[in-house]
């Protein structure tokens, strides 16, 4: 199958839309939070958006780990 986008495009478009929620009051929840934002992290280099790479950082340290809150 050759369908799909390139993952930097991709990254690029997710960045956007988290930090546009981010901006107007939005929180990143995610079950193990640490886990996905590091993945998140690592591609984000690999794509060469390293721009991203502190915005995410900071959004993250903002964010709920629902694999701690709620348990």
């Amino acid at each position: 199958m050759n369908s799909g986008k390139p993952l930097r495009d991709v990254l690029k478009i997710m960045m956007d839309e988290i930090f546009g929620s981010c901006a107007q009051g939005g929180r990143i929840v995610a079950h193990h939070i640490e886990f996905d934002a590091g993945l998140i992290l690592k591609e984000l280099g690999n794509a060469g958006l390293t721009d991203y790479k502190h915005r995410w950082i900071d959004e993250v340290r903002k964010g709920i780990c629902s694999l701690t809150k709620f348990v």
